[in-house]
């Protein structure tokens, strides 16, 4: 496995991941979901060629800080609407007799 392979594997899963969450039944609005990542996959774009490869872990820095941002956001969102996630739902009972 090549450094490249390993990039593609990755974009392959990714591609998987955020196609199956767009067709979820649940979702709303998927539209708002591939307007988002078409305009964030720009500005990151710019910024992934503006920095120079001695400042990369600086660039990791920041990319992670995002998926912290993230968490953020659906920590929030859990909070506002918590049933949509799924949380304080009475269990289903698993006895059948």
């Amino acid at each position: 496995m090549t450094s490249r392979g390993g990039n593609l594997y990755g974009i392959v899963g990714m591609v998987i991941a955020i196609g199956v969450t767009v067709a979820s039944p649940g979702v709303v609005a998927p539209w708002l979901i591939i307007g988002g990542l078409i305009n964030r996959r720009r500005d990151w774009a710019v910024v992934a060629m503006r920095i120079q490869m001695t400042a990369l872990p600086q660039l990791v820095a920041a990319f992670h800080s995002l998926v912290g941002l993230a968490a953020v956001f659906v920590a929030a969102a859990a909070f506002v609407s918590p049933e949509a996630f799924g949380i304080g739902l009475p269990a289903r009972s698993r006895c059948t007799a």
